[in-house]
């Protein structure tokens, strides 16, 4: 367990991610400089934001703020691993942001207008399905403080890969302006969106995230030689639920189907979920951030 404080104010829910990670960095250093047992999987911070961001702490209520705790399992037997669902799908080509207003207004897609970039993609064969279409952009998967660079950080991040993390933030996409520019949901304050940075399109339905929800419980289990976890911790999105699917209960028997038993699990639903992408936790939304306990075999 780690305790990390809070910047004046709260700060950006980012920043606190960030913070968590600080307090890993040295369990990042140890797992890539000593090569520990790759039984013991990586170091991983799940979680989420309260709904209304109010926080109750010993009878009180706050109005903001924070609080994480991570658990290391390293040296106890327990391995511990993230299954982070963003609900979502990928299609069409990776798209270069090569103009940006403000901090979530995109004014150039590979050096052209996006509306006119977008359009086709938007109509063609490729789409897979109804659905609200999202933008996935890949950020930073390095640790905040830790290797970036060397072979021994790039084989962890290899291993992050095979772990099914994701390697992007998916944010919803608003609207166009009269002038063809993207308008597109902040990535985080501390992060906006820049030129050089890649896109991809995505599309969000209950279909897509029940279906990516069991693929990626399954390559969980796979992963395992069969074996479920002993325990799971998740945390959904409060748009997820019955308001997505129209009934309760539905990721729960999804998860129990691929399990083939039941598992005890805790959870809530958040304003704002955290997980991996790669070695670094971001904030993510519409996200279901599962945690993973397991023996170590």
């Amino acid at each position: 367990c780690c305790s990390v404080p809070l910047p004046p104010g709260g700060g950006d829910p980012q920043g606190w991610a960030t913070l968590l990670d600080q307090a890993l960095a040295q369990e990042v250093g140890d797992h890539t400089a000593k090569s520990r047992s790759p039984g013991r999987g990586l170091p991983v911070v799940v979680g989420g934001l309260p709904v209304g961001n109010y926080v109750y702490v010993d009878g009180e209520s706050h109005r903001g703020g924070g609080f994480g705790v991570a658990l290391d399992g390293i040296g106890e037997g327990v391995r511990l691993d993230a299954v982070v669902c963003q609900g979502s799908v990928p299609f069409g080509p990776w798209l270069e942001i090569t103009g940006v207003r403000e901090d979530h207004v995109i004014t150039g897609l590979n050096g052209q207008n996006p509306r006119e970039v977008l359009m086709p993609l938007l109509h063609s064969p490729e789409v897979p399905g109804e659905g609200h279409t999202m933008a996935g952009v890949f950020v930073d998967p390095t640790p905040v403080t830790g290797l970036p660079g060397t072979s021994a950080a790039s084989a962890s991040l290899a291993l992050a890969a095979l772990d099914g993390r994701p390697n992007c933030l998916v944010r919803p996409m608003h609207r166009f302006t009269p002038e063809g520019y993207l308008i597109a949901s902040p990535l985080t304050e501390a992060l906006p969106y820049a030129p050089r940075m890649q896109l991809q399109l995505h599309c969000h339905s209950p279909e897509q995230a029940l279906a990516e929800l069991r693929a990626r419980a399954e390559h969980d289990v796979e992963r395992h030689g069969g074996r479920p976890p002993g325990a799971a911790i998740i945390v959904s999105c409060g748009a997820r639920g019955s308001q997505l699917y129209g009934e309760e209960g539905v990721e729960s028997r999804t998860l129990r189907s691929v399990w083939g038993c039941d598992v005890p699990t805790a959870g809530f639903f958040a304003g704002g979920e955290l997980g991996p992408v790669g070695l670094k936790t971001y904030m993510h939304g519409y996200t279901t951030s599962c945690l993973m306990l397991r023996a170590c075999a």
